[in-house]
């Protein structure tokens, strides 16, 4: 599970590693979007499918985010959160 908000609003889970690299992990997973009406705490969550794509590694971790969903991908840079052994993630 990779969570972009504070309030649990914005989270990918359920991924699948298509593939796992040193230098870069592609995977597919389903990402719930909370539409915040009538405000955050009430608001709907919708799942919508994601491909996720790490990189950049730096220091054993991958540095970038690319996640791809409903027509819209956002880039999310890190001081490293995302180690590059697969074996090691939470």
């Amino acid at each position: 599970m990779i969570g972009f908000s504070a309030d649990g609003g914005n989270i990918i889970g359920h991924i699948h590693w298509l593939s796992w690299t040193t230098t870069k992990a592609v995977g597919i997973g389903t990402r719930t979007l909370q539409n915040c009406i009538p405000n955050c705490a009430r608001g709907k969550n919708t799942p919508v499918p994601e491909k996720l794509v790490l990189s950049n590694p730096e220091g054993g971790f991958f540095t970038t985010i690319v996640a791809s969903y409903a027509g819209t991908t956002d880039e999310y840079q890190s001081g490293g959160l995302w180690a590059l052994d697969a074996s090691n993630t939470n």
